[in-house]
C-alpha cells in the first residue's frame, strides 16, 4: 500500500481511478492464477538464469529507462521461455517502484541477431499468451517503444506468429530494423547503447544490474507475501 507502488498503477492509466484499480486487481489475480511464473520470483531462486546475461538496464541523463536484451545470450538448450519471462518480470517489479520508469515509460531494445529455431519452438500459443498477459495486461508499465535490431527471416517468422496476440498499442510501438543502426540512433543516443549496437558503452554485460537485484532480495520476498494463498484473505 505504499505510495510509490500505487502511483505506478495510477500513472499507467493516466490517473483514471477505475482503470487503475482494475489493473491493480489484475496484477494480483494473475499472480495467483499463474504460480508457475510468479511463485518464488526472487533473484536467489533464478540465479542460474540471471547468469545467462540476457537482460540489462540503462538509464539516461533525462531518466529514460532502456531495457536491453539479446537472443544471443539466451541458450535455448538450457533455458526455457518461462524462465526468460521470470527474469523480465523480476526487473519490472523492481524498476516499477521508482519514479523514472513510471513517469517516462520503458523502452525495450532487443537484438535478434542470434535467434534460432530452438527459440522459435518455445513460442507456443500458451506461452505467448502467458508472456503478453504477464508483461502487458497486468503490470503497470507503459511501453514507449520496442525496437528490434538485426532482424532476419527467423525473427520475421516469429513476429508473424505473435503479432495477432499483441494489443494494438504494442503493435504501433514496435519497430523492426536490420543491421544498420542509423535508424536506432535517431531515437536512442549512441552514448546510452552497448558496443553491439554501435554505441559508446562497453560490451553488453548485465553483471552490475544482477548484483543490484541480488542486493534487494528482501524486496522480492516481501512483494510475494501480498498475493500468496497463505497470506491472502
Amino acid at each position: 500500500m505504499d505510495d510509490i507502488f500505487l502511483l505506478s498503477f495510477l500513472r499507467a492509466r493516466k490517473f483514471d481511478r477505475e482503470r487503475a484499480l482494475t489493473l491493480l486487481k489484475n496484477y494480483y489475480l494473475t499472480r495467483r492464477k499463474y504460480p508457475i511464473v510468479f511463485k518464488n520470483l526472487k533473484p536467489s531462486a533464478i540465479e542460474e538464469i540471471l547468469r545467462q546475461n540476457m537482460l540489462s538496464c540503462v538509464k539516461t541523463d533525462n531518466n529514460m529507462v532502456i531495457t536491453v536484451a539479446s537472443y544471443g545470450h539466451w541458450d535455448a538448450t538450457k533455458v526455457e521461455i518461462l524462465d526468460v519471462l521470470r527474469v523480465v518480470l523480476l526487473f519490472l517489479d523492481f524498476e516499477l517502484n521508482d519514479h523514472p520508469i513510471q513517469v517516462n515509460g520503458l523502452y525495450l531494445l532487443l537484438d535478434a541477431k542470434d535467434i534460432s529455431w530452438r527459440h522459435i519452438i518455445q513460442y507456443t500459443p500458451r506461452n505467448i499468451q502467458l508472456v503478453i498477459m504477464s508483461m502487458v495486461k497486468c503490470i503497470a508499465v507503459r511501453y514507449k517503444g520496442i525496437y528490434v535490431v538485426n532482424t532476419n527471416k527467423i525473427f520475421v517468422l516469429l513476429y508473424s506468429i505473435i503479432y495477432p496476440f499483441l494489443p494494438n498499442k504494442i503493435k504501433k510501438r514496435m519497430h523492426l530494423y536490420g543491421s544498420d543502426m542509423k535508424e536506432l540512433h535517431k531515437v536512442i543516443d549512441p552514448k546510452y547503447l552497448p558496443a553491439e549496437f554501435n554505441g559508446e558503452l562497453p560490451t553488453f554485460d548485465s553483471s552490475e544490474y544482477i548484483k543490484k537485484l541480488k542486493d534487494n532480495e528482501e524486496f522480492f520476498v516481501e512483494n510475494e507475501k501480498y498475493w500468496t494463498e497463505e497470506n491472502s484473505t
